[in-house]
C-alpha cells in the first residue's frame, strides 16, 4: 500500500482538479500561455480519436493486467511506483470515459500556433512509462552485475527451490563421465560452471571424480558448502566468473555449463563458451543446458509471459533476473565457434525429447 501512496494522491489531486474545471470558466495566464481551463478529449493520446466502445474495453484490460502483475509480484519493487501512477491514472481518464464519454483535460499550453490539453492523469501515465523504459534500459547495460546481486539476495529460497531430483536430461549425462572413468581410472576432473547449491554433485555420487564447482555468487557459493558435506567425493568450491576462469588450460574432462550461459548478455556468451573451451583436455566433454523461453507457456520463464525478446527481464522476489533467449541454432552455432565439435543437440523436458514448443530445456553436448 505504501508504494501505491503517491498514485493515491495524484488520482485524488486529479479528481479534485476535473470538478473544479467543470465548475468554472478558467482562467489564462503568461499573456495566454498556459491556461485551466476545461477541454473535451474524446480520442486517447495526442487527441487520437478512438471511438468509447474501444478505449473504454482497451483501458480497462489494461488497467487489469497491471493489477495483476501487481498482485502477483512480479514487478521490481522500484518499479512499483512507476506501475501505480500508471495504474491509478488509467482508473481516473476512465471514469471520465464512462461517466462522460470524454476524458476531461484542464491543463491547456499555446505553443507554435496549437494547443495541446492535458491532466494530471495524463502526465501520470506518461511518466510512468518512460521511467520504466528508462529503468530498464539502464539495468540492461549490467546485467551481469545486477544478476550477481539478485542471486546474493535470493540465495536461500532459491536454493530451497532447487531441492529437487535433477533434470531427466541432465541425469543422461552421467553416462558420459562413467564411460570416461572406464577409460581412465586415475579419475575425472568435472568443472561446473554456475554450480548454484551445488546440486549437480549428487550426479557423480560412487565416480571417482575430482569436482570443482564455481559461482559468481557468495552466498550461493556459501550455501553449497553447507550442503555439500555428506560425500566421498573429492570437491571445492570457488567464486570465479565464467568470462575469466582462473584455472590452467587443458585441466579438466568434462564441463558442465546447467542452466547459466543464458544469464549473459550475447556479447559475452561467447567469451565464456571460449573460456569452457580453453580448459578443457583434448577429447574433453561440453554439456550445455538453458532455459527454453520460446516454449508455448504464459506461467513460466517464457518470451510470451514477459514480452520480451531475446533478453528477457523475470523478477525472483521482487529483484530482477535476466536470461537470454536461446534459439537452438544460436547455442549451436556458438558452440561451434567457440572450437566445440556439436556432438548432440536438442530440447528436453523431463529427461524426454521434445521440441521448441513445449520443451523446458535446450540441450548441446560438444567435444573438444
Amino acid at each position: 500500500m505504501r508504494q501505491c501512496s503517491r498514485g493515491i494522491i495524484f488520482f485524488i489531486f486529479d479528481r479534485l482538479l476535473k470538478h473544479i474545471v467543470t465548475q468554472s470558466d478558467g482562467f489564462f495566464i503568461f499573456g495566454g500561455l498556459i491556461g485551466f481551463a476545461l477541454s473535451k478529449n474524446s480520442g486517447i493520446a495526442l487527441s487520437i480519436p478512438i471511438p468509447t466502445i474501444v478505449s473504454v474495453p482497451a483501458t480497462i484490460a489494461l488497467i487489469l493486467f497491471i493489477a495483476w502483475r501487481m498482485r502477483r509480484r512480479v514487478i521490481h519493487r522500484r518499479d512499483f511506483i512507476f506501475f501505480a501512477l500508471i495504474f491509478f491514472g488509467g482508473i481516473s481518464n476512465l471514469i471520465d470515459r464512462i461517466f462522460y464519454g470524454y476524458v476531461l483535460d484542464y491543463i491547456t499550453v499555446r505553443a507554435f500556433s496549437h494547443e495541446f490539453s492535458f491532466n494530471i492523469a495524463d502526465a501520470m501515465i506518461v511518466f510512468g512509462t518512460f521511467a520504466l523504459l528508462f529503468s530498464v534500459r539502464g539495468e540492461e547495460r549490467n546485467i551481469n552485475e545486477i544478476n550477481k546481486q539478485t542471486y546474493n539476495a535470493i540465495a536461500s529460497a532459491f536454493s530451497k527451490s532447487r531441492e529437487k531430483p535433477i533434470w531427466g536430461e541432465v541425469e543422461q549425462f552421467a553416462k558420459y563421465v562413467k564411460d570416461g572413468l572406464s577409460l581412465d581410472k586415475a579419475g575425472a576432473h568435472i568443472l561446473d560452471i554456475g554450480c548454484g547449491n551445488g546440486r549437480l554433485v549428487k550426479l557423480f555420487n560412487g565416480m571417482n571424480v575430482h569436482y570443482v564447482g564455481v559461482d559468481a555468487s557468495d552466498e550461493l557459493l556459501t550455501l553449497a558448502r553447507e550442503r555439500v558435506v555428506d560425500t566421498k567425493l573429492s570437491i571445492k568450491f570457488k567464486r570465479a566468473d565464467m568470462r575469466d576462469l582462473p584455472f590452467e588450460s587443458e585441466t579438466f574432462d568434462f564441463v558442465f555449463m546447467i542452466a547459466s550461459v543464458h544469464h549473459l548478455s550475447e556479447s559475452d556468451q561467447m567469451i565464456a563458451l571460449k573460456e569452457a573451451h580453453r580448459v578443457l583436455k583434448p577429447g574433453g566433454m561440453l554439456f550445455v543446458t538453458v532455459f527454453n523461453m520460446l516454449r508455448f507457456s504464459f506461467s513460466d520463464k517464457t518470451v510470451w509471459r514477459y514480452r520480451a525478446y531475446p533478453l528477457v527481464r523475470t523478477l525472483w522476489n521482487g529483484f530482477p533476473l535476466y536470461y537470454y533467449a536461446f534459439t537452438r541454432g544460436r547455442l549451436k552455432r556458438l558452440c561451434v565457434e567457440a572450437g566445440f565439435e556439436v556432438r548432440e543437440e536438442f530440447y528436453a523436458s523431463h529427461g524426454a525429447r521434445s521440441h521448441w514448443w513445449n520443451a523446458r530445456n535446450l540441450v548441446v553436448i560438444g567435444k573438444k
